[in-house]
């Protein structure tokens, strides 16, 4: 008898072993779930936080370039006001260039001085002119990005400052929420340990009953109660089993949700763009890529005049503007002393003529530059020349000036001296306005009249005139070039009339002189933009931007996701596959206890038979059924 009850004990302690281990298995799923419940809770809280802390912290430097934006474009137009010469001194310079280029092509070729103007106009280009659009680019800045947006730029940071003090509010109301369904989720969590831990202990409960009912079953007198109790096992483990696996199914639908759900999360942090649109997209990205918020929807490009500003100082406050310019003025300078040479050669050959001093023609005169152009200012020891001066009735001539003869009349008058006779007859000095009557001389006399006076000295007048006029021409223009290059001034008419009126009223040297000057004081008010409200500006603007890096909202989103699609999802799972197991084993009880009722329900029936044969009534099976 009690071998027919191994097989049915065996498989109910297997089922009642099941239970167990299904409702530990669910009881570590159940606190799995709380503690990814606790975490994500934790981790949302943390959130709010943080985005509070952020929204705070942002104000804080939107609020102090509100305070002091006026003033910074007050300090900004200090600076930019009368700097219009920026750009307009670089262009005219550039066009003198080519002006002095166009009026002396001519002089610069003759003197070889081409090279070196073309070298200093290339390092005007090259060198000069980046530092004027550097300087350019700043004042632009000011003046456009800062004093005329300044009204835009207030009032787009008073709205932002009512949108995050908003913002702000709004996270406090988020926080509580969380704090409510964190408190309604932590008052259930008793509530849900009993439900899950009741069913299977009512589960458990009523496998020890149908194993009671098996192992007490051999008693007659309680046959009738041990077979009501197997049927209540089997009824309500039907029962519970069934509820079971219905609750698993459902945990598993509900898994398949949850898992999807994580798997789209995953897809949609990729690119928010086609799920939240274009306009709340590059936020949304931004905080899963680690990129500055404000790049994200361009907030820099509004307010760039700090990050335009910094790159115009980090292009001029190293530069030596002085070094800069030097390499301009040193070929300039080098020129013009190829310039200052230009009339040297004719002035030399000019004084080979007149400084002869030869026997007919005793010239001992050497000029310079300035006497040329005054010749009668050179200082001599005679008042008259030592030779009498041809068609002068033979008399010397005076070393002073007549009247206003110009230098080329003089240097035709002082040296024009008489000839040398030949032979003596039909040779002699014209002494009356009349030819004289006989016109004798002893040869090698001065003479300026008859056929056989010879005039030796004539070529070389002729020499030294044309010699003065080719270099009053070198010289005039070796002046006027000088008078518009300005290294030096040789006269009070610096520049010439020809280049002041057409160019500029100041030479080309002037001109870069006074651009230095100017841009130099430019530039250090520039660099000194950090001691003025516009350095603040550029401080709480660097600021702001430095800090709307949001990369934590990824962090903690990470987490919350962490603990809702791991721990809480890892529970899940457990408490779906302990209500399957549990499911299951009772089904087994279900089923064992329906065999187990069929076969004692016969028991009973040939039991009771037997009795009644034993006691002589005869009764047949049909009287008993």
């Amino acid at each position: 008898m009690f071998a027919d009850k191994i097989v049915p004990i065996l498989l109910y302690l297997t089922s009642l072993v099941g239970i167990t281990a299904a409702a530990s298995f669910a009881f570590l799923g159940n606190e799995e779930v709380s503690v990814g419940l606790s975490n994500a809770f934790l981790h949302t809280d943390g959130l709010v936080d943080d985005l509070r802390s952020f929204l705070q912290r942002s104000r804080i430097p939107l609020s102090n370039i509100n305070s002091i934006i006026d003033y910074a474009a007050l300090d900004a137009k200090l600076i930019f006001d009368g700097t219009e010469y920026v750009t307009e001194d670089a262009l005219k310079i550039a066009s003198s260039f080519l002006g002095f280029y166009s009026l002396h092509s001519k002089g610069l070729n003759e003197s070889n001085a081409l090279t070196g103007f073309e070298s200093a106009l290339t390092e005007f280009e090259s060198k000069v002119q980046p530092i004027s659009l550097d300087v350019q680019s700043m004042l632009d800045t000011l003046e456009l990005d800062l004093y005329e947006q300044s009204d835009t730029i207030e009032g787009g940071i008073t709205s932002a400052i009512d949108q995050l003090d908003s913002f702000t509010n709004q996270t406090t109301e988020w926080q509580d929420t969380v704090y409510q369904y964190e408190g309604q989720e932590y008052g259930l969590r008793p509530t849900r340990r009993v439900i899950v831990m009741s069913i299977f202990l009512t589960s458990f409960l009523f496998g020890v009953l149908g194993l009671l009912a098996i192992l007490l079953s051999n008693n007659t007198r309680s046959c009738s109660r041990f077979f009501s109790m197997l049927n209540i096992t089997g009824f309500f483990s039907a029962l519970l089993g069934s509820l079971a696996m219905i609750l698993a199914s459902a945990l598993l639908v509900a898994s398949f949700v949850i898992y999807d759900s994580c798997q789209i999360l995953n897809v949609v942090t990729n690119d928010f763009e086609p799920f939240v649109g274009e306009k709340v997209a590059p936020g949304a990205n931004a905080v899963f890529n680690d990129t500055n918020l404000a790049v994200a929807f361009n907030v820099n490009d509004k307010i760039d005049f700090q990050e335009l500003l910094d790159e115009g100082l980090s292009q001029i406050e190293n530069v030596n503007i002085t070094s800069s310019f030097d390499l301009v003025f040193d070929p300039l300078r080098d020129i013009q002393s190829m310039i200052s040479s230009m009339s040297d050669t004719a002035l030399d050959v000019f004084n080979q003529a007149t400084s002869s001093n030869l026997t007919s023609c005793p010239f001992v005169d050497i000029y310079n530059k300035t006497t040329m152009m005054e010749p009668w200012k050179l200082h001599r020891t005679e008042d008259l020349t030592p030779y009498i001066i041809r068609d002068n009735f033979g008399n010397a001539t005076s070393y002073e000036r007549i009247g206003s003869e110009d230098s080329g009349t003089y240097l035709n008058r002082v040296y024009n001296a008489a000839g040398v006779c030949s032979a003596s007859s039909n040779c002699c000095i014209q002494a009356t306005s009349t030819p004289p009557a006989t016109c004798t001389s002893n040869p090698l006399e001065s003479c300026d009249y008859g056929e056989n006076c010879v005039f030796p000295c004539s070529p070389l007048k002729l020499a030294i005139v044309e010699g003065h006029a080719a270099f009053l021409s070198l010289y005039d223009r070796e002046t006027k070039m000088t008078s518009d290059l300005g290294v030096i001034c040789p006269d009070a008419t610096c520049p010439t009339n020809e280049f002041s009126q057409t160019y500029s009223n100041l030479t080309l040297v002037a001109q870069l002189e006074s651009y230095r000057t100017k841009i130099s004081s430019t530039r250090d008010s520039l660099v000194s933009l950090a001691s003025t409200s516009v350095g603040e500006a550029m401080y709480e603007v660097e600021d702001f931007l430095c800090h709307m890096n949001v990369s934590f909202v990824e962090r903690r989103y990470s987490k919350v996701k962490g603990s809702i699609c791991g721990n809480s999802f890892m529970g899940l799972e457990k408490l779906m596959w302990a209500l399957w197991v549990l499911g299951i084993s009772l089904e087994l009880v279900a089923i064992l206890s329906h065999v187990l009722s069929i076969r004692l329900s016969d028991s009973r029936k040939e039991k009771y038979q037997t009795d009644l044969e034993d006691q002589g009534h005869g009764l047949s099976r049909m009287d008993i059924y």
